[in-house]
């Protein structure tokens, strides 16, 4: 169906409809083709110049659809994607045609791009600042005085609190222990609920076999005194 959608488009002069690149918001993919942009496109404020429409395949080509976010124009970024050489893009963007419309609904949602580019940024300004902090430490150990002799070397110092934080470690705050836990009391309490079954059938059983060994005693009892009544009846006759 898609493919008679797609020569129906061509034949009337429309848009070419294509088949859209399975990819998740901050997958691999994603994040490729989202450095790429943010190493270059970026304005004079340090925001990106586009912003991703959605991601296809015509054939064996794929490319993003990319959104200028001033002027509302669609460009194509074509892309190559092999295990050997990862994400590949070709630098020089095609303008797409001006007949070009976005699908209606789109192929990823607002809030969720909106989510990822802010914890992007965020991060970004995170590692700027880290080369900071590093020559802030780097002044503060030069800063530090000797060590004297009888202080331990970092490796064994390092080794004393590696065992400090394991002998701190506390299983209580570990999500996958406690599950295991009231997995463990489940199946405790479910053992326990098929034990008392099983007693109160046993106790059943017991129970029945000792009414069966009576009612089989009553009956060898009446069959015993029909057969004495039976000899009895023969009792006063004569030899002959």
């Amino acid at each position: 169906m898609e493919k008679m959608q797609e020569i129906l488009s061509k034949d009337e002069g429309g848009t070419p409809v294509f088949n859209t690149y399975a990819v998740e918001i901050g997958g691999g993919l994603w994040d490729a083709i989202y450095n790429y942009m943010w190493e270059h496109y970026l304005d004079e404020e340090f925001c990106l110049i586009y912003a991703i429409d959605g991601i296809f395949e015509d054939g064996d080509q794929k490319f993003a659809i990319l959104r200028n976010r001033k002027d509302l124009t669609y460009y194509r970024l074509n892309f190559s994607l092999t295990e050997d050489g990862g994400f590949q893009p070709v630098e020089e963007l095609q303008q797409v045609s001006p007949d070009y419309k976005p699908a209606e609904k789109p192929q990823f949602a607002l809030e969720e791009v909106e989510a990822y580019e802010a914890e992007f940024k965020k991060s970004k300004e995170n590692k700027e600042e880290e080369p900071e902090k590093k020559d802030d430490d780097s002044s503060q150990k030069e800063e530090e005085p000797e060590k004297k002799d009888d202080e331990k070397p970092a490796s064994e110092e390092d080794e004393d609190e590696e065992k400090k934080k394991k002998s701190k470690y506390n299983l209580e705050e570990v999500e996958e222990y406690q599950q295991l836990v009231k997995d463990y009391a489940a199946i405790e309490s479910k053992v326990a609920e098929l034990n008392s079954i099983i007693e109160t059938l046993t106790a059943e059983k017991d129970s029945l076999t000792a009414e069966n060994k009576t009612l089989a005693e009553f009956k060898m009892q009446i069959e015993r005194d029909k057969k004495n009544e039976l000899i009895a009846s023969f009792f006063m006759l004569s030899d002959e």
